[in-house]
């Protein structure tokens, strides 16, 4: 059913991060002779649809609940949230080429839509029709969208670095959409 797709494709998006974070390499620069320099770019935007349909599926069967005022009050949010990201983007590669303005600003704009169906299932998680799993996610799309930022800011100051502490939140959000699964494969367990 929709929770068994929904689960699928997590792992999938999942899966797709970790392959874009083996890959990713600081050394390289893109270069469109060699077009392995985008290939962890190619894995990170794969998951991002992957992410929005486990979202769109988990929530389907309680498209009677979610009314109006919820998805307008977090498409207000995620506009408010990822505004900053866009205008950082926009605003210091002026002169860049198309490639490296599209790299630049995919990543703020797909957080931004990520965040929309994340927001909406918190609401629904304070009235208590879904389980801790989706506060657990918005968190780590939350630390997504700040890390992504700060990457951003850093990467156009060239001030990033292997090991920059930026990563850090990289893993927190990880972390969050961890323990969002093992808590609902507990509350899976006690239904059985």
């Amino acid at each position: 059913g929709n929770n068994g797709i929904a689960w699928i494709l997590f792992t999938l998006a999942m899966s797709c991060w970790f392959i874009g974070e083996y890959t990713y390499s600081y050394e390289n620069e893109y270069d469109i002779e060699d077009l392995s320099t985008f290939l962890p770019d190619f894995f990170y935007v794969i998951g991002y649809p992957l992410v929005l349909g486990f979202m769109i599926f988990y929530l389907k069967p309680r498209k009677d609940i979610i009314t109006k005022k919820m998805i307008l009050a977090s498409s207000l949010f995620s506009l408010i949230v990822v505004f900053p990201s866009l205008y950082i983007s926009f605003d210091a590669v002026r002169d860049a080429d198309a490639l490296t303005l599209f790299l630049d600003a995919i990543y703020p704009i797909l957080d931004g839509i990520v965040l929309i169906p994340a927001i909406v299932a918190v609401f629904l998680f304070f009235r208590g029709q879904v389980n801790l799993l989706w506060t657990m996610i918005l968190f780590g799309i939350l630390l997504n969208v700040i890390a992504d930022t700060a990457y951003l800011i850093f990467s156009l100051d060239k001030t990033f670095y292997p090991g920059h502490p930026i990563n850090i939140l990289y893993v927190w959000s990880y972390v969050m959409y961890g323990f969002g699964a093992l808590s609902h494969l507990k509350i899976f367990k006690k239904r059985k």
